[in-house]
């Protein structure tokens, strides 16, 4: 049976903690750990501090979603909180936005990101226990992956770390970034941190399955990478009483939907987990018209690199060998490929 996850980080920082201590007494050993304690223990006070307006600041985000890239508004109720903290900030090429906190002492260059972004999605006014304490007011969007929390972890963050500037070591750079539902906003980002020196970058995401005032930490990836999977197909038009005189591309991306479910299931490692989600069907306007193309929309997660890449081959594999059974093509579009792979790899 697997190490629990608490055995193993009790591990790493036991170890962590004998590499730090070699060569030093054990006087210089607890005297260091007194001030890591009370160190802890200030920014555990001040982060206390932050709660209600994290809270607020949350529900706030959560009642005005935008969509992947128009998150103008966001972006504008972002900057007004980075410039109450007098903290020098950056506009990225579309929405997203850099904020700057400069530590009066030397030391690395982190980033702390967050995401933006809301979902198309029509939110419903209660969850599983009772009527929730706020929902969205814009109609068919809301935030249903987290993001409006992301934004205000990391707006409080930032404020504990303004209060403690004077203490703090090297430089923090703190994202917001664009579009994640979507990848739009990941390369303007990644653009727009060249100019700075950045040595370490730490993102992080709510999970519902962890209880409230715990964080999971685990060596190795721990966010699943995605297969965007984009696919029309093509076929020829016709009408629906005469079948034989078109070709439907419905049939054969139906047979694409089935058949990579049978694919995922005898083709990889059962040992790697590989999921699979389609969550988009689009053909047709009228019940008696046999359209010309059909969309497939979805995608696949992974977390070793090359299950990820054997994924994607599969379904471009399927889809074209499928569709040309049924004298359709396919067309793969922009996002039909692996971004992000999971960290470290």
């Amino acid at each position: 049976m697997r190490d629990s996850v608490r055995n193993r980080v009790n591990r790493g920082v036991i170890a962590a903690g004998k590499e730090w201590s070699r060569g030093i007494s054990e006087e210089e050993n607890g005297e260091g750990k007194r001030k890591m304690e009370a160190y802890g223990e200030k920014i555990r006070e001040l982060a206390l501090g932050q709660q209600d307006y994290a809270v607020r600041m949350r529900r706030e985000f959560h009642r005005y979603p935008e969509v992947s890239g128009e998150e103008w508004k966001t972006r504008g109720r972002l900057i007004a909180e980075i410039e109450k903290m007098g903290l020098p900030y950056e506009k990225v090429p579309g929405t997203g936005l850099i904020a700057v906190i400069q530590g009066k002492k030397p030391g690395k260059s982190r980033v702390l990101r967050a995401d933006m972004d809301g979902l198309p999605l029509k939110e419903e006014r209660e969850n599983l226990v009772r009527e929730k304490v706020c929902v969205s007011q814009t109609d068919g969007v809301c935030h249903a992956c987290g993001h409006d929390a992301h934004m205000a972890v990391l707006l409080g963050t930032m404020k504990v770390l303004c209060q403690m500037q004077e203490e703090l070591s090297g430089t923090v750079y703190c994202c917001f970034e664009e579009g994640e539902e979507t990848n739009c906003g990941v390369d303007a980002m990644l653009k727009a941190l060249e100019k700075y020196p950045v040595d370490e970058c730490f993102a992080l995401h709510v999970y519902n399955a962890l209880d409230a005032g715990r964080i999971n930490v685990v060596p190795g990836p721990r966010m699943a990478g995605t297969v965007g999977i984009g696919i029309t197909v093509k076929g020829r038009s016709g009408h629906g009483s005469r079948p034989d005189q078109a070709v439907s591309p419905i049939i054969p991306a139906a047979h694409i939907i089935t058949q990579l479910n049978s694919a995922f299931m005898n083709q990889l490692n059962v040992e790697e987990t590989v999921t699979l989600g389609i969550g988009m069907v689009k053909a047709g306007e009228a019940t008696n018209i046999i359209p010309d193309t059909a969309y497939v929309g979805g995608t696949a997660r992974f977390f070793n690199r090359e299950e990820g890449e054997k994924a994607l081959a599969v379904i471009n594999r399927v889809a074209e060998n499928t569709a040309a059974c049924h004298g359709c093509t396919v067309a793969f579009e922009g996002r039909h490929n692996i971004s992000p792979y999971p960290g470290g790899q």
